[in-house]
């Protein structure tokens, strides 16, 4: 079952198929050579009617007439995703480089379809959970992609509506800003598969975030729409990234350079038609033509302001200087300023010293808080270490904004529990910790943390009768590959000791300890023992500890947690200890990773580095955005999890859910509610008139809502009182300004919803424009005609108002769409079939709806099998 493609262009190859193959009775072998042809490919089987295709980027492609059908990943890594239906989207094309020779395994196309293979609808070739979401690869069709190439930015066309932002992007300014560059590890990964995982990062810091940038290293970086929405619901930008690295990226360079008007179009197209708010350039790559970049960026920026007015933001990252060279500066000076007016905004590397931010701002002048002082939470070689002790950076540039790289480090460290993340969260945004041991030894005297090398500085090792400890960072055979360095054990009973001096690294005035650590086992047998240990020792010999005992490892990274009170005392002492429970010679025993200790003080945290933003707006269902159901007005609309960032909510500030917690279980709308503990809870500045509007208030409890203009305290009286599954719903009605929202709580209780809209929302006009029937493929080994249906509509009136559309096939949920683009999966094909489409409001209720009708005469007209 292999095709072996030639290298030539415009050849042709017979090949003599064996059985069941002989259906297949003409190989062509061909290039299309024009860049604006549909799709390009340098293979195609026909199959009746059908044609398998390869592109040049190594896809296989199912075609029918000029309309790509189905496309598959990259052949060349042999991991198969589902051929997905595209619907009028073309595949794009990294290069026109010579082809080499690649054998293409058909099996999987042969799995699925009628005898003449006119029914190849797709194939799924991983496991899937069918419970969960067994239409992947249609969903899939529909998500945002990043472009690999100028190649492909030039095949780029304004197709893909599903995927833009419907959120309109209102600023709420601060004086000092924070931007923040997600760089989440498999970020477009697990954004296209969302609704797949249980959970997945998410971020909760808007309330303070000027600038939010979706990061990949991908050419052309487009941010889902969810992240986009999240972004501007909560005052914040949401900007794409282009990068170029290596040597593949000066070539790129310098093609960009060749025709710049026309790539500066299209960067601000694909912004204008996503509804995103602009660019980080992240130049890693040399250019022989300096002074035609900066021109670049200047025309870029002047462009995009031009479309989108103030909205839009040019960042330069601290990469290139003006002589065409990769030279990190680490602070805006003569060697980078260029590039700096020529954009809104400057990125410095992270990799600063001392008094560089202060020569950044001195430099930038009236435009200082537009240059971003880079701290990496990762702690790559930035000022103060990272990680716990990110707030250092952001606190020590005190004359200049603050970019924060990869903060999802904590969810990286957090072994995908969301429990761990939440916990690494408020460590370290509301926290004031010093940490003082980490996997690779202890802190240095000297403020700045001492980078982590492969080494074990500071680490004591003993051994009992058997060999000691092994660093790792790439596996062998009993290991999966990782990029994280692991420490691990030896056959016999192992121990490591890290002790420091508080009073040597000058956080001798801490008030308690916090130890943690990553543990697993190794296979075959999983069950390696293992013990943790934290001690505190005083100067007459005191000793205050905490200790696991003897435990046993899993198969799954395991978060161990230890915490001591210091009450004075100045050395603290962490010990790991761990054996191979098979007594194999050599390191097969447990695996210890991410160990870090820290000392927690009052003092400055993260979170207080930055302004808390003023809201001009509150539509809040205090939705975490995933949970293992979907609930709606209290009752459950989808019994299985729930995964999606277009359900961003306008969050509170973070100390208020910091000190509280999302619930789960008690929820309204959404995925969670905010489960408040005893006291009072500030959740909103804002600037808002009440004038001409409601403010509705949901919780159960019994909490107070305590509004304030100044410092006066508004008086409440209920308008409209209701209960719904158990939850209060109050509406007062006020004519003033609105300046500060707080709860006050007797007892812990739940916020399910706050919203402040028109008196009266308008009814939405909703009609159906198109739709399309796509069989599934569910359809050929079960006793049930199954399609999904693609239709578009068009939404009259104030469309602002509109939250999402509910699908609704008689009184059971579909699903969720949040455009006028809508997609209902699995549906079962009756002799009359109806698919109603409800408009949901801001706070909820439905203000307009409309119906996908179809029958299956009409359907089977397009049946393929």
């Amino acid at each position: 079952n292999i095709l072996v493609f030639p290298k030539k262009h415009n050849s042709s190859v017979s090949l003599k198929l064996p059985k069941p193959l002989q259906e297949l009775q003409n190989l062509h072998i061909r290039v299309f050579p024009n860049k604006n042809c549909h799709q390009q490919l340098i293979s195609l089987v026909k199959c009746k009617n059908f044609c398998i295709g390869m592109t040049f980027n190594n896809r296989v492609v199912v075609v029918q007439g000029q309309r790509v059908l189905k496309s598959s990943r990259h052949l060349s890594r042999r991991r198969w995703n589902s051929l997905s239906i595209l619907s009028g989207n073309t595949l794009k094309i990294n290069s026109e480089k010579d082809i080499e020779e690649l054998a293409v395994e058909l099996s999987c196309f042969l799995q699925v379809g009628s005898k003449d293979f006119n029914g190849l609808i797709s194939v799924p070739s991983f496991e899937t959970n069918k419970e969960e979401s067994p239409d992947t690869s249609f969903y899939e069709a529909y998500f945002a992609r990043p472009l690999r190439s100028l190649q492909e930015v030039e095949l780029w066309e304004p197709c893909d509506k599903v995927n833009i932002c419907q959120v309109p992007f209102v600023e709420y300014p601060t004086k000092r800003e924070l931007l923040v560059c997600h760089d989440c590890g498999q970020n477009y990964k697990i954004d296209k598969k969302h609704n797949n995982l249980e959970c997945t990062y998410k971020f909760y810091q808007w309330g303070r975030t000027n600038v939010f940038v979706y990061f990949s290293h991908s050419r052309v970086t487009i941010p889902p729409a969810g992240w986009t929405e999240w972004a501007h619901r909560n005052g914040s930008r949401c900007l794409g990234t282009f990068i170029t690295e290596w040597e593949e990226g000066k070539l790129e360079n310098a093609k960009l350079l060749e025709n710049p008007e026309y790539y500066a179009e299209k960067l601000v197209e694909i912004m204008v038609f996503y509804n995103f708010d602009g660019w980080l350039l992240n130049f890693e790559s040399e250019t022989d033509d300096p002074q035609g970049l900066i021109n670049w960026v200047q025309m870029l920026t002047a462009l995009a302001h031009s479309v989108m007015g103030d909205r839009a933001c040019i960042v330069w990252y601290d990469s290139v200087t003006h002589d065409g060279k990769i030279k990190w500066q680490s602070q805006l000076n003569y060697e980078n300023m260029e590039f700096f007016n020529a954009c809104d905004g400057f990125f410095t590397d992270y990799h600063w010293k001392e008094g560089m931010p202060f020569v950044s701002s001195e430099l930038a002048d009236e435009r200082k808080w537009k240059v971003y002082t880079g701290t990496d939470m990762h702690g790559r070689g930035t000022w103060g270490g990272g990680r716990f002790n990110t707030r250092i950076g952001a606190e020590d540039c005190p004359t200049t904004s603050v970019a924060i790289f990869a903060p999802a480090w904590t969810w990286e460290n957090s072994n995908s529990k969301k429990a761990n993340f939440h916990e690494l969260e408020k460590l370290v945004w509301t926290d004031v910790g010093e940490v003082v041991i980490d996997s690779f030894g202890a802190r240095v005297p000297n403020r700045p943390l001492k980078n982590a090398t492969n080494a074990m500085e500071g680490w004591t090792t003993q051994v009992f009768n058997g060999r000691h400890w092994v660093n790792v960072q790439r596996p062998g055979q009993f290991w999966e590959v990782t990029d994280d360095f692991e420490f691990v054990t030896g056959h016999m009973w192992t121990r490591r000791v890290c002790e420091v001096n508080l009073e040597t690294l000058g956080v001798a005035n801490g008030e308690v300890v916090v130890g943690q650590v990553s543990v697993k086992g190794t296979q075959p047998n999983y069950q390696d023992e293992f013990c943790i240990k934290l001690e505190v020792l005083g100067e007459n010999g005191e000793v205050g500890e905490s200790s696991t005992g003897t435990l046993k490892s899993s198969e799954v990274w395991d978060t161990i947690k230890l915490e001591v009170p210091l009450h004075g005392r100045k050395r603290i002492r962490w010990t790991e200890s761990g054996k191979d429970v098979e007594f194999w010679a050599g390191f097969f025993g447990v695996r210890f990773k991410n160990t870090n200790v820290l000392v927690k003080k009052k003092g400055k945290t993260l979170l207080d580095c930055f302004e808390v933003k003023t809201v001009q707006q509150i539509s809040t269902w205090f939705n975490e955005c995933q949970g293992p159901k979907l609930f709606r007005r209290g009752k459950v609309i989808k019994n299985t999890h729930w995964n999606c960032n277009r359900d961003g909510d306008v969050l509170p500030d973070f100390k208020a859910i910091a000190s509280n917690s999302f619930s789960q279980e008690e929820v309204f709308h959404g995925t969670s509610s905010l489960m408040l503990e005893k006291g009072v809870t500030h959740l909103y500045n804002c600037d808002i008139d009440l004038s001409g509007k409601k403010v509705v208030f949901v919780s159960k409890g019994q909490p107070r809502l305590v509004l304030r203009n100044g410092d006066t305290e508004l008086e409440l009286v209920s308008t409209n009182s209701d209960q719904e599954e158990g939850w209060s719903i109050c509406e007062y009605r006020l004519n003033s300004h609105l300046s500060r929202v707080d709860v006050e709580c007797s007892r812990s209780a739940f916020l399910g919803g706050l919203h402040i809209v028109p008196l009266d929302l308008p009814q939405i006009r909703i009609s159906l424009e198109s739709y399309q029937i796509f069989w599934h493929m569910d359809s050929l080994d079960k006793d049930a005609y199954i399609v999904n249906i693609e239709a578009e509509l068009v939404l009259e009136g104030n469309k602002e108002l509109v939250r999402h559309l509910d699908l609704y096939e008689g009184e059971t949920w579909l699903g969720r769409a949040y455009t006028p683009y809508v997609i209902a999966k699995r549906i079962e094909v009756k002799d009359q079939n109806a698919i109603e489409v409800k408009a949901e409001s801001l706070d909820g209720h439905y203000v307009g709806s409309t119906t996908i009708e179809f029958t299956k005469e009409e359907a089977l007209k397009l049946y393929p099998f």
